[in-house]
């Protein structure tokens, strides 16, 4: 009975214990709230009082006057203000404040900015927010994006961004956009719109291919040359570089080309029907030409002579090589090359792989060259050959400014989440949900004990301050080399740490979540990820930085 009682007394004695911790958690998680939201508080007071200074800087004891446009509309402001938002803007008044008597109000001459456009910055400036009923037209929210990537105010240029470029480019626009913008060195605009064709480019190939063949030459190269190009199939490609081949000949020797591409939207009325069998579905209206003249195939060789070293052709089926080579268009090296792969794919040296059924000759030569070489220095080099590869996912996004722990700081125009003070756990989550699709991303690490993971709207707040994956509203890697959910951990991966990219790859048609290691795949970490629901990138660290880098997946054979 003694030890009975005893077992209670020491059950009890646990019991209360754990009460007791749990107690104490929660008062600290509640004590943490309140002193968010009482800072929340004090910046929105800062930011309150800083946005009346703005309303009428005259009246608080202005020291500059700016003489905005070509009619020197006078605006005064505070030094210290400005000086701070932008470097730029503080450079020019030190210069200005060298050439003024002590004491007297500087004046800053800026004739080349639109007065209304400057006022909207300075509002951003001393309030930190561009406010919703600003009514800016999209052509005015590009024109302030200009404005704050001169004065480098980077706070602006990410809202500009969010709210005038991610959101009205399309696939009816996005050829156009980027090539208005990289022409004209918008430089910012431009690399969101190669980020939108980039991903969505065998969409973009088939609702807007006029769009397409309208690209100048260089401005081309740009988009066949990336390895983030989303493109299922490669001799895909190589016939829309035909088509536009054919159009641009026609815009510039139109005697030469008898029937215009751009004469029919779906590009059939000047094409055969006849194609490879290898072209994907999505290219069923691209098509190589029945019939053309010598003299035609010899100006579309020239004309695409630069472009075509863009080409992957070691990516093509053998049968897609095979139909690249009767045009007659691909250079011999490029062919050379891509035969070469093909064999090497064929004698199993690289890897598994169909056996090519391309011509003889150029096998026997390409055969005859590999016999010659070291097989090991041979894989070597196919295996790091970029023009092996296009990247399949690709997935952007930014850190929410109003979604982290504590002490944590949002860098970057939002691709850096930094932990300003070392301590306990704190997480950082994406800005954007996915409940479809695929989506890969990585984080670049710089810290310590990090998790990366994702996490569903439904996180309690309260899990913003603790581990990543301690609840069951997130999946985690973590650089111990496990993975984590609702707090349970087990063996998964390798270990990581500073200087490693983590890649998550979310597969939301198999609910599937996997991750790699500096581009090599760990396998799926969880198989039953719910799908139709929103779901977040994450991450979880005690000290350091967390950046998003421009990342895609996957390798052809994933």
């Amino acid at each position: 009975m003694m030890d009975e009682q005893g077992g209670e007394q020491r059950l009890d004695a646990v019991s209360l214990a754990s009460l007791t911790s749990l107690g104490a958690a929660t008062k600290a998680a509640h004590d943490r709230d309140k002193k968010r939201a009482l800072r929340e508080r004090n910046l929105l007071d800062l930011s309150t009082r800083l946005a009346t200074l703005a309303d009428d800087p005259g009246a608080w004891f202005s020291d500059v006057v700016l003489h905005l446009g070509p009619q020197r509309e006078p605006v005064p402001a505070h030094r210290a203000v400005l000086a701070t938002a932008s470097p730029i803007l503080h450079a020019l008044l030190l210069s200005s404040a060298s050439s003024s008597q002590a004491g007297a109000v500087a004046e800053l001459e800026l004739p080349d900015v639109d007065p209304q456009t400057f006022k909207m910055l300075l509002r951003f400036v001393y309030s930190g927010a561009l406010h919703a009923g600003s009514g800016l037209s999209t052509d005015a929210g590009l024109q302030l994006l200009e404005l704050a990537e001169r004065f480098d105010v980077p706070g602006l240029a990410g809202v500009c961004l969010d709210r005038y470029v991610r959101k009205v480019i399309s696939h009816e626009n996005a050829f156009d956009l980027f090539a208005e913008t990289y022409t004209k060195h918008k430089q910012q605009i431009s690399i969101e719109c190669l980020y939108f064709i980039e991903e969505h480019f065998s969409k973009l190939l088939k609702h807007n291919r006029a769009g397409f063949r309208q690209l100048p030459e260089a401005v081309l190269a740009e988009v066949l040359k990336s390895d983030r190009l989303s493109v299922g199939d490669e001799y895909m490609l190589f016939l829309a570089l035909v088509d536009w081949g054919r159009a641009a000949l026609a815009r510039e020797q139109p005697d030469l080309v008898p029937s215009s591409p751009s004469s029919s939207s779906s590009s059939s009325s000047s094409l055969s029907s006849s194609s490879s069998s290898s072209s994907s579905s999505s290219s069923s209206s691209l098509s190589l030409p029945s019939a053309t003249s010598p003299a035609l195939t010899d100006a579309l060789r020239r004309r695409l002579a630069s472009l075509m070293a863009h080409i992957r052709f070691p990516m093509m089926s053998p049968q897609g090589l095979e139909e690249a080579e009767k045009t007659g268009l691909v250079p011999a090296e490029l062919l050379y090359e891509a035969f070469r792969h093909h064999v090497l794919l064929r004698d199993g040296v690289v890897a598994d792989g169909e056996s090519p059924d391309v011509g003889d000759a150029a096998l026997s030569a390409a055969a005859s060259f590999s016999s010659s070489s070291s097989s090991s220095l041979l894989v070597e080099e196919d295996q790091k050959n970029p023009r092996l590869r296009r990247r399949k996912y690709h997935t952007y996004f930014l850190w929410d400014p109003s979604w982290h722990g504590q002490n944590i700081q949002i860098e970057d125009q939002g691709r850096t989440a930094r932990k300003v003070k070392a301590g306990w756990y704190s997480l950082a989550i994406g800005s954007t949900g996915f409940s479809t699709g695929k989506h890969y991303w990585e984080i670049k690490v710089n810290g310590q004990e990090f998790s990366v993971g994702v996490v569903l709207k439904s996180l309690p707040s309260t899990q913003l301050d603790n581990y990543l994956a301690a609840s069951t509203d997130a999946w985690a890697y973590e650089a111990v080399a496990q993975r984590k959910r609702g707090g349970v951990r087990t063996a998964y991966g390798e270990v990581y740490g500073v200087g490693d990219h983590i890649g998550v790859l979310l597969d939301l048609e198999q609910g599937h979540l996997s991750f790699f290691k500096n581009g090599k795949s760990m396998g799926p970490a969880y198989t039953d990820l719910p799908t139709g629901t929103p779901i977040f990138p994450a991450i979880g660290w005690r000290d350091g930085t967390a950046t998003i880098v421009p990342a895609w997946c996957c390798s052809m054979d994933l």
